[in-house]
């Protein structure tokens, strides 16, 4: 998924890092 695009682009992006981030 890439939310680069929409003005709340950067923080779905960085909600997704963490997400990703905590399931390792």
């Amino acid at each position: 998924m890439r939310f680069g695009l929409s003005s709340g682009g950067q923080k779905l992006r960085k909600a997704n890092l963490k997400f990703e981030y905590s399931s390792f």
